[in-house]
This record gives structure tokens, sequence and C-alpha cells, in this order.
């Protein structure tokens, strides 16, 4: 035979309950405060059995309860002038629209800065681009404009060292002392 048994988590060995009600306020003479009196047995009685009954108050369990009549002090009714709040407490409210106002921002100058430079390179990538013109067609255009050769031709001397250099028959440093050993051509 096998038997499952079910039990709760948890359990109360026992309750300890406080409860403090504010005195009821007589009404005084015509211009005068009304003042605090305490509340009656019977009164405190009523209470502490509603109390009882809403918690579950078990004498055999060792719960304890203890209703007490006393009166509440207020601060409310003083004539101290508040004091004046300081800018923070006046922006405080408003802090909310402010967070989504600076957030709007940084979304509008993301976009500027990142996403439309972004979208105008990928929408110019995807159009045809006419190819850059090459250096001899630069400098053919340049000589039929002016009408006068351009330096790098068969007898000049910066494309003769220009060759020597990339051609790798000579260092450059080689060039420089070939340089410094010849003489001034006469002229």
């Amino acid at each position: 035979m096998v038997s499952k048994t079910v039990r709760s988590v948890g359990t109360v060995k026992s309750l300890s309950v406080s409860v403090l009600v504010a005195d009821k306020l007589v009404p005084g003479a015509e211009g005068a405060e009304p003042t605090p009196t305490p509340r009656s047995a019977e009164e405190l009685k009523e209470i502490k059995q509603m109390v009882r009954s809403a918690l579950g108050i078990n004498d055999t369990r060792g719960d304890l309860i203890s209703v007490v009549s006393m009166a509440f002090e207020s601060g409310f009714e003083s004539d101290e002038v508040m004091p004046e709040p300081s800018m923070i407490e006046k922006i405080y409210p408003f802090m909310p629209l402010i967070k989504y106002g600076l957030l709007s921002i940084a979304a509008l100058m993301a976009y500027l800065l990142f996403l439309r430079p972004l979208l105008r390179t990928l929408r110019g990538a995807s159009e045809q681009t006419a190819p850059m013109k090459t250096v001899e067609e630069l400098e053919a255009e340049l000589q039929a404009e002016s009408g006068t050769p351009l330096l790098g031709g068969p007898a000049d001397p910066l494309a003769q060292i220009r060759q020597e250099v990339l051609g790798g028959d000579m260092m450059p440093v080689q060039v420089v002392k070939n340089w410094l050993r010849e003489e001034p051509a006469e002229s």
C-alpha cells in the first residue's frame, strides 16, 4: 500500500498583533479647538474583536492581540511656512518630458550624422559613375590646351632618373652620388 501525504510548505506558530487607534476628537466650545478623548473600553473591545476575526487569531496557538487608543500628533496643523522649492524640485515633474526630448535629439543626430550619409553612399554606389581619367589622359589634355611640351619626354632628365630608379638598375643612393660626381653642364 502506497500513501502520499501533502503538507503545506510553511506553518504559523503564533501571531502577535498591535493596533493603535486614534483618540476621538470632541468639539470644544465655540471657537475653541477640539480636544482628543480616549476611546471607551467597549469601542476598543469591538475593534479588538474585528481585528481578531480578520486575522484569524487563535488563543490555543498562543496568538496575542493588543488594541490601544492614543492621540495622534500631526505636523500639518503647524503655522510653519514651507521653504521655496529649489530649481531641481521645480524641474523634477518635467523629467520624463526632458528625457524623451533628449532621446529624440539623440535619434535625430544619429540619423543626420550616420544613417543619412550611409544611405546616400549606398544609393550612389548603385548608380553608374563615370570612370576617372588616367594621368596620361589628363597630361594629353593639358598639353593640348597649353601647346607646350610637358616634362617627361625622352630628353627630360627627370624621366631618365625615374627610369633608372624604377628599372632597378641603380639604387636611389647611387643616382644621387652620380649627380654629385658629374660636372655641371655648361650652357
